[in-house]
């Protein structure tokens, strides 16, 4: 293995044209190896790594610090991609050598070109944009007789028969770099009327030209508020955000779109509910990559809210408020074929006409109880109770629970939590409707638990709640039930 290993080290350092060639040479033919070379390489028993060139060797040497291996450096590559294996956007960002990356490495010995160019990225021009950022200014501005990689990104996209944005609005008379300034002295609805006077519209690549520094459109807080205007410019043109786009930036030191969005307080506007219908399971896999903490004004209630509106705008055409409803419909599930399901009580719009629900379900005999309003329902795992409260309409459920003779609305019903972590007392303290939670009535015999209930209402919220009158009223109460309980069984006796 050893003299394989002194073979693979004097081809490194050969095709790098390091300084030290001759002892490398020296080393692989003492000792009687001539036989074993020819060997070896007969049956092709030398195979090439990255690690051969990004790593020390057994004299402690790093084969691509050579300026010989830059000259060669198309070699290399090909060499790699024999054995399955090629330079990667990482590779190049990797610390060789006290600070230096393969990046600057290149910049240092004149080679930028070796890096950017069309044969090294093909497809993946994302990944090299990245690299670009990484390069001095001085050095960016002088590329390409000053055309940064923009010849260079061209050639990739006419490989792929695709043809840049950039020159699609050249050959329309529009120079792309005003896109920068698209936010500013209305000039939005201006480029908006340019370019459908040319045939053209909007599209997503006009909001992610990069400035110099490497940054979006989206690092300006005018980008956030005109945010709607973007995202009605992307649907009229058959385009979206992605999550792909909320994540990308093109500099690691660079903050991306989502986070622009918390820098700016405008999270509200990239979880609106209008922009994820038929997304739920995007709309969650996106809010996971806010920070706790960083959510400013927008916080987990607010989305669990933004998630049921869109819970109820993907799924509510798949019910009809008529004559032919009934219980059952009321419990099966408007889904399938996902790890969550929608039920109808689960839906806002539903309980914006539950008194039409209620009166159909009441001709035949058939009435809505607590123990259809505790089944969980959406991605959130919400229980019915929690929706009916975000739609304004927990007053029904103190109906029905008032209403039933053999249930009440217990303390689990009330604590238990979602997936975000809110409960039905968070719902009710966010539309400051918590005092509706210690109404008398809910709570005659059961004074106890109220008490726990009370007891896991935040300290803020309390205040609303005069809750020693409540408590009084509630022992009022339950003295007359359990008066009225011993009239009834006197009279019985009689």
């Amino acid at each position: 293995m050893k003299k394989r290993s002194l073979i693979k080290e004097a081809f490194v350092a050969a095709i790098c044209r390091h300084q030290e060639l001759e002892a490398y040479k020296d080393a692989i033919f003492e000792n009687g190896n001539v036989d074993y070379i020819l060997d070896v390489i007969d049956k092709g028993g030398v195979k090439l790594t990255k690690k051969d060139f990004l790593e020390p060797d057994s004299r402690g040497n790093i084969m691509i610090m050579s300026v010989g291996a830059w000259e060669n450096f198309e070699k290399i590559t090909t060499l790699l991609a024999k054995n399955g294996e090629s330079f990667t956007e990482k590779d190049f960002k990797r610390e060789i050598f006290n600070s230096n990356t393969l990046v600057s490495i290149a910049e240092n010995n004149g080679k930028l070109h070796k890096i950017f160019n069309a044969d090294m990225w093909q497809d993946n021009y994302k990944e090299m944009e990245k690299l670009w950022y990484l390069v001095s200014n001085n050095a960016r501005r002088g590329f390409n007789n000053n055309q940064g990689i923009l010849p260079v990104k061209r050639e990739i996209y006419k490989r792929a028969g695709k043809k840049l944005r950039e020159d699609e609005l050249k050959d329309i008379g529009f120079d792309y770099r005003e896109m920068f300034a698209m936010f500013t002295d209305r000039r939005f609805d201006h480029i908006d009327t340019y370019l459908k006077s040319k045939g053209d519209r909007f599209k997503k690549e006009d909001f992610f030209f990069l400035d110099s520094d490497g940054d979006t459109l989206f690092f300006s807080s005018v980008a956030w508020n005109n945010f709607e205007k973007v995202t009605s410019a992307l649907e009229e043109s058959g385009e979206r955000l992605e999550i792909s786009d909320y994540l990308y930036k093109a500099r690691d030191n660079k903050r991306s779109v989502l986070e622009r969005a918390v820098e700016n307080d405008a999270l509200f506007k990239v979880f609106s509910a209008k922009l994820w219908v038929g997304r739920i399971d995007e709309m969650v896999e996106l809010w996971s990559h806010v920070k706790d903490g960083s959510k400013g004004v927008f916080s987990d209630s607010d989305f669990d809210e933004e998630v049921a509106i869109v819970e109820d705008n993907t799924y509510s055409g798949n019910i009809s408020i008529n004559d032919d409803l009934n219980k059952e419909i009321l419990n099966k599930p408007l889904n399938s074929d996902v790890e969550y399901t929608i039920l109808p009580l689960g839906l806002m719009s539903v309980w914006e006409n539950i008194d039409k629900v209620e009166d159909i379900l009441a001709k035949k005999s058939e009435k809505i109880e607590l123990s259809d309003l505790r089944n969980e329902t959406g991605f959130q795992s919400n229980n019915c109770i929690m929706i009916a409260a975000k739609a304004g309409y927990f007053d029904k459920v103190i109906d029905i629970a008032v209403d039933s003779k053999d249930d009440n609305l217990k303390f689990d019903d009330i604590t238990k939590k979602n997936i975000q972590g809110n409960s039905l007392i968070q719902v009710l303290c966010d539309n400051k409707e918590i005092k509706s939670l210690f109404d008398p009535k809910l709570w005659i015999g059961r004074e106890t638990e109220m008490h726990k209930v009370w007891l896991n209402v935040p300290l803020n919220s309390r205040k609303l709640i005069n809750y020693e009158y409540v408590r009084d009223q509630v022992n009022v109460l339950t003295l007359k039930s359990r008066m009225g309980k011993r009239k009834k069984i006197s009279f019985g006796k009689k």
